[in-house]
């Protein structure tokens, strides 16, 4: 290919394709104002475009883009993160579990800002809850906390 990037674009649409055809197929449970597929739906949507925009903006480059070297430490210790936060999200909750993921991430990228990461953390895990559970009428795990 001309372009690096176009084989991200092409990667990334695949992945929108994928999300799409999930959220069509998942079954809706019946507990909820909202079926659990309209939010995949809607991100797939999304990352189509995103596809679109980036191979749009590759087949425009009059050159090939610097290509840096992917930190493998990183990758991998978010790969970890995300398989520790699907392992224990139905037992811990969402609100723990989402909390201590995004907490966990920011160290993973480089934060050193462990009180402001913290409070970002529980106040947007928090809005989420109350999007979900209180304006969309969808149930998230509630694990060991009471709500």
């Amino acid at each position: 290919m001309r372009h690096p990037d176009l084989i991200g674009a092409v990667v990334i649409f695949f992945f929108g394709l994928l999300a799409i055809a999930a959220a069509l197929t998942t079954p809706d449970p019946g507990f909820g104002v909202v079926g659990p597929g309209v939010l995949a739906a809607w991100l797939g949507g999304l990352v189509l475009l995103t596809a679109v925009w980036l191979g749009a903006t590759a087949l425009r480059a009059t050159g090939r883009p610097d290509v840096a070297t992917v930190e493998m430490r990183p990758l991998l210790f978010s790969f970890i993160a995300i398989a520790v936060y699907f392992a224990l999200f139905v037992r811990l909750g969402f609100m723990l579990t989402s909390a201590a993921y995004l907490i966990v991430e920011c160290r993973i990228l480089g934060s050193s800002r462990h009180r402001r990461d913290a409070i970002a953390a529980v106040l947007f895990v928090a809005a989420m809850y109350v999007v979900f559970v209180r304006f969309l009428g969808v149930q998230l795990p509630r694990g060991i906390l009471p709500f």
